[in-house]
């Protein structure tokens, strides 16, 4: 069956769209339909797989899991690494990002700059400076100045203290309007009659 149209209940319009423009510009020989059927298909199985515990190896501020691959160019030979485990492998052994690109291409080399790392769920190679710099970016927008705390507290505190005085203010219109029920006009004939007696 071709879905010549999205149905409404099941693909959003835009997520459709972005499909068709992806399958046209990547000459994919699926159609849509068979595109979503496949796309559901491994979601569900990867939600049917056991979740193992994930590994990888830790690079400063940077991880890379299990299956990862780096590589590094120099004079025109290209040099493959992968993670398996909690290891980088390169030619058979266990080794640095640091050592991995002084064997490939010599010293005087910066691991960050000339490696590129392709992890398992990225569709390209990335430079691992640029993957550092974007966590680095992450982070530090994630978490205020200690300036930028202040005021934010401060903001906190303010906001805090008008709704209190709001409620405060509130509290005691109430109380005023339960006093104002009881001044003499508005009481009860019988309240009045009664306070006359006592008055005799």
């Amino acid at each position: 069956m071709i879905m010549d149209k999205p149905n409404r209940d099941l693909v959003p319009y835009a997520t459709y769209s972005r499909l068709l423009k992806f399958l046209h510009a990547s000459d994919s020989p699926l159609c849509a339909s068979e595109a979503v059927t496949r796309a559901v298909q491994l979601w569900i199985n990867s939600r049917q797989r056991v979740v193992a515990p994930v590994t990888g190896y830790q690079w400063k501020c940077l991880f890379l899991p299990s299956g990862t691959r780096l590589r590094v160019h120099c004079m025109g030979q290209v040099s493959y690494g992968e993670v398996i485990g909690d290891e980088l492998v390169f030619r058979g052994r266990a080794v640095s990002p640091r050592q991995m690109v002084t064997a490939a291409a010599g010293e005087a080399r910066n691991a960050w700059r000339d490696l590129w790392v392709r992890r398992p769920q990225d569709c390209d190679w990335t430079q691992a400076d640029k993957l550092r710099r974007a966590l680095s970016a992450d982070s530090k927008a994630a978490q205020p100045s200690p300036a930028e705390a202040i005021q934010l507290a401060a903001r906190s505190m303010s906001e805090a203290l008008q709704t209190a005085l709001l409620l405060v203010d509130q509290s005691r219109r109430q109380a005023e309007r339960q006093v104002e029920r009881r001044v003499a006009k508005h009481r009860r004939r019988d309240d009045q009659l009664e306070s006359e007696w006592l008055e005799d």
